[in-house]
């Protein structure tokens, strides 16, 4: 879909349509942009991310006590019928369960606030519907405001899946990470940017 269409709006299968149609537009956004694959990695996980907020089987009761979505600024193509600021301040948003999202009773869901102490590499797929690519340039962002950007090496590997590197991609990570250890000295360094 190409932005400055006019969406048709209206009850039946066509209004379905149309607001399907922004909500991908809004996911894109909540993925990163326009990403190399980003349509192929989105087709295997579109489901499977409309995760229920109201416990449900399997792992969703836990991911949805740790929901939050009060700090999440949505974006959307314009021409479209609605606008950002109208998008922000009409949707509905989720706060946490009580206890949640902390650091002490479940660290793997806390916030995470770029204060990097030691080098820190990354190695993420541009089109991750699982772990979207966004999250890698929030914590850059992250990293750059505590003054520890210069500890983060973070790279881009074009592909539309979840950690599907191949073991000579890691081992040139790994071997990459040692000798910025050892040396002060990293090859390749991509910096995952909101324009990269």
């Amino acid at each position: 879909m190409a932005a400055g269409v006019t969406m048709p709006r209206g009850p039946g299968a066509l209004g379905a349509l149309a607001l399907l149609a922004l909500v991908l537009i809004v996911v894109k956004h909540l993925a990163g942009g326009d990403l190399p694959l980003r349509l192929d990695g989105m087709k295997p996980r579109y489901l499977m991310n409309l995760n229920p907020r109201d416990p449900g089987p399997q792992r969703a009761q836990e991911f949805a006590r740790h929901a939050d979505t009060r700090h999440i600024r949505y974006d959307i193509d314009p021409g479209l019928g609605v606008d950002a600021a109208t998008l922000n301040r009409e949707v509905r948003r989720i706060t946490p369960a009580a206890g949640a999202r902390s650091r002490d009773a479940n660290p793997v869901f806390a916030e995470l606030k770029g204060k990097i102490r030691v080098p820190l590499m990354t190695i993420h797929e541009t089109a991750d519907f699982r772990v979207p690519f966004r999250l890698q340039q929030d914590y850059r962002r992250r990293a750059e405001a505590a003054g520890s950007g210069h500890l983060l090496v973070q790279r881009a590997m074009r592909w539309p899946a979840h950690c599907s590197f191949d073991g000579a991609m890691r081992q040139q990570a790994f071997d990459d990470l040692v000798a910025w250890m050892e040396r002060g000295w990293c090859r390749r360094a991509t910096t995952c940017s909101a324009t990269s």
